[in-house]
């Protein structure tokens, strides 16, 4: 088995968001982020035999580079600049961070957003996964219990379709990887294993956020995760009050809300495929 897992850093679709994510003030921010939730949440992986690609605009700056150095001296990855690329380009991005096909070798990919982080058994649980259901064709794995961290506090979620993708896929010439298929839309092209349990993946609401939002339901007791301590640091447990308020009356609001989104999703197309150069 060959385990890639992917961040995109500061790649950019075209247009103007490009030049936004390459600007000083938003880079910092994100490495702030970085460094302190993903980063720390990858090396502490109980299974280390995988390779982590980070990609980054090939224009980054260089003061921004010299930062990423530094962060590789805290935990090890491969720096990968590049212009945009169509969706081909993550295949071949993937190859040649492992190698030539290898007979009867699988492929998985997993995708982590730069800000987000996983917990300490992540990588292995996906691997375990991968080797039970494997029979010859392509799937997803999908861990459906996660977190979300928002305000110093802590909220558990299920997710039949998450943003921490992962595919499952034999090595053949034509890698499709996880990269080329929206979460929301997995289940309309692969199967979806779901692996149940503990909370894999903990999305980080901050300021700085697209499509994050608070989701599920408020923990009482956020310090028996399995994430490293200084991710979870600054979580708080919930006075009783804020319990209480939260499962009479705001987790079942959030569930509208979120249910009004997907029925929205599947009228109006929210998501535009990501184009980019060869």
């Amino acid at each position: 088995m060959a385990q890639v897992l992917i961040t995109r850093f500061n790649l950019a679709t075209p247009g103007r968001e490009a030049a936004f994510r390459r600007a000083s003030d938003w880079l910092a921010g994100r490495f702030d982020l970085f460094e302190r939730y993903c980063l720390p949440s990858v090396r502490e992986q109980t299974w280390q035999d995988f390779t982590w690609l980070v990609l980054f605009d090939s224009e980054t700056p260089q003061w921004a580079r010299e930062r990423i150095a530094r962060a590789q001296s805290a935990c090890r990855f491969t720096p990968v600049f590049t212009a945009l690329f169509d969706h081909t380009g993550w295949g071949r991005m993937v190859r040649d961070a492992i190698g030539p096909p290898v007979a009867r070798r699988i492929v998985v990919t997993s995708n982590l957003d730069n800000d987000d982080a996983i917990a300490a058994d992540y990588l292995e649980r996906l691997r375990d996964a991968a080797t039970q259901h494997w029979h010859g064709e392509t799937f997803a794995i999908n861990v459906t219990e996660g977190l979300v961290l928002a305000r110093q506090r802590l909220y558990r979620f299920a997710h039949p379709a998450n943003a921490f993708t992962t595919l499952v896929e034999s090595d053949s010439d034509r890698l499709r990887t996880t990269m080329t298929i929206r979460h929301n839309e997995l289940a309309h092209h692969v199967p979806i294993v779901q692996v149940p349990g503990k909370p894999g993946w903990l999305q980080v609401v901050h300021g700085g956020n697209v499509s994050n939002r608070v989701r599920g339901t408020i923990l009482a007791k956020p310090e028996t995760l399995c994430f490293p301590a200084q991710i979870l640091a600054e979580a708080e447990p919930p006075t009783a009050a804020e319990i209480a308020w939260d499962r009479l009356f705001n987790a079942p609001i959030r569930r509208l809300r979120d249910l009004a989104i997907t029925l929205f999703r599947h009228i109006v197309r929210v998501d535009q495929p990501v184009r980019a150069l060869p």
